[in-house]
């Protein structure tokens, strides 16, 4: 397990760095697959993203329906582009079977990306999942006549609505979403390969065939942070897949990461509880005034986690 940080001049640079961290903490490197007990990630780069694309060997046999990445966001002509300004911060963290990257631009902006092995029993498959700031496509449509890039609301205490609306994202890993516009498969940014009734990789799209995430902890974020001491606590990461009979199954359940409210703190912030450290980071942007997120802004509200921290 190990903690990696520096600064990157491209994203070239910054996929170079995520995988020579990556292999100092275990992973093999083959071509541009990163493999580690048994789950297989491609990691490339172009001019406007770093990519990873879960798969299946180091040939990328039985690759996900897309890719996830950091990188830019939002890029549609007559509006602001959305995309990591260099040079940028990162940070890796590095557990038995997660990785986690955090790159930090702009003073308050976040993209993230992350992959491992599930550690829940049992799974058919091969138990690997990943997720990142955005998926397969960055935005290049409007939403309600806006150009901003993030689908995020919390609507309600039990209605959580993150959304892959025309390419948006929002930015948030197992979210719980719905596919609609341009870009079906496209809009996922968490993808899982659980083997459950015969699937290989799927979204973590609220359907039939696919997986839900943070909408089953939805009255949870809502309460949060509490009124009373104006904590928040950490809540567990997890993905479970849609099965028939209206039953779900966990698929993934994180050993290294928590969902929390980020209203009182600040990212960046260490949390210490009991012997164990935790690092704070919005999904993307904290904006305080919006805390509850939205449709088509260039935020997260609140919403945010916190990684297990073994720094300095």
């Amino acid at each position: 397990m190990g903690y990696y940080s520096g600064t990157a001049n491209s994203l070239t640079a910054l996929r170079t760095a995520l995988l020579t961290h990556a292999q100092a903490d275990g992973w093999a490197l083959s071509g541009n697959v990163l493999s580690k007990s048994g789950v297989y990630f491609e990691i490339t780069d172009d001019a406007s993203h770093m990519s990873c694309l879960g798969c299946e060997s180091n040939a990328v046999a039985n690759p996900a329906p897309c890719a996830v990445k950091i990188g830019t966001i939002y890029q549609l002509s007559g509006y602001a582009t959305r995309l990591i300004s260099f040079p940028c911060n990162y940070e890796v963290f590095g557990f038995s079977d997660e990785l986690y990257l955090i790159v930090n631009y702009d003073v308050d902006s976040f993209q993230w990306m992350a992959f491992g092995k599930s550690s829940v029993p049992g799974l058919p498959g091969q138990g690997g999942w990943c997720g990142a700031s955005i998926g397969g496509a960055a935005a290049t449509y409007l939403f309600n006549g806006s150009g901003a890039p993030i689908y995020l609301a919390l609507d309600s205490i039990s209605n959580l609505v993150a959304a892959g609306n025309f390419g948006s994202t929002c930015a948030m890993l197992f979210s719980n979403q719905y596919p609609v516009g341009n870009y079906p498969d496209a809009s996922f940014n968490s993808h899982v390969n659980s083997g459950l009734d015969g699937h290989g990789w799927l979204p973590s799209a609220a359907n039939t065939a696919g997986q839900i995430g943070a909408l089953s902890i939805a009255e949870l974020l809502f309460m949060q942070p509490s009124g009373w001491n104006t904590e928040a606590a950490l809540l567990p990461i997890r993905a479970w897949k849609m099965r028939s009979s209206y039953k779900v199954s966990l698929t993934v359940d994180l050993a290294h990461a928590r969902h929390l409210r980020i209203d009182n703190l600040t990212p960046g912030d260490i949390l210490t509880i009991g012997a164990d450290k935790w690092k704070v980071f919005p999904w993307y942007r904290k904006d305080l005034s919006s805390r509850n997120g939205g449709r088509a802004v260039n935020h997260t509200g609140t919403f945010g986690w916190a990684i297990r921290y073994e720094g300095p």
